[in-house]
């Protein structure tokens, strides 16, 4: 696995937490909306579908907190190894990007640079962590 590949599970974690949230917010919105009326009568879900409707909607939340946790740990473990990193400039950069999910332009503003020289400095700062996993305790999984 790449460097950039290794730093960016962050990011897709935390896309795939936030996708099972709005399928799990969904399938509640679907099934628990206002009751029609039709020929004076009240049609609603039958119990049994409830049940199961719960159920789906218990696994979500559990799914969820699975991912939850395994961003948790990652996220410990690329912080005490950015820390690691020699040069302030690229640990910072690295945090802002990775740790706390900035865009470009939110790293550039934060740390007082243009977006063109910070993607010149995301290289040297790859560049500064790859040497920090190529220590022998270190390893990228």
């Amino acid at each position: 696995m790449k460097v950039k590949e290794y730093l960016s599970q962050l990011f897709w974690i935390d896309k795939e937490i936030k996708s099972l949230s709005m399928e799990r917010e969904e399938l509640f919105a679907s099934t628990f909306k206002h009751p029609v009326w039709s020929d004076m009568k009240v049609q609603s879900t039958p119990t049994e579908k409830l049940e199961d409707i719960y159920v789906e909607l218990a696994e979500y939340a559990n799914r969820i907190q699975v991912k939850s946790d395994e961003l948790l740990r990652l996220k410990l473990q690329l912080s005490e190894q950015i820390e690691k990193v020699e040069n302030h400039k690229s640990r910072q950069l690295l945090r802002y990007r990775y740790l706390i999910g900035m865009n470009w332009e939110e790293v550039a503003y934060h740390m007082g640079y243009e977006v063109r020289h910070i993607t010149r400095l995301h290289g040297q700062a790859l560049i500064d962590f790859e040497h920090v996993l190529e220590c022998p305790e270190e390893s990228l999984i």
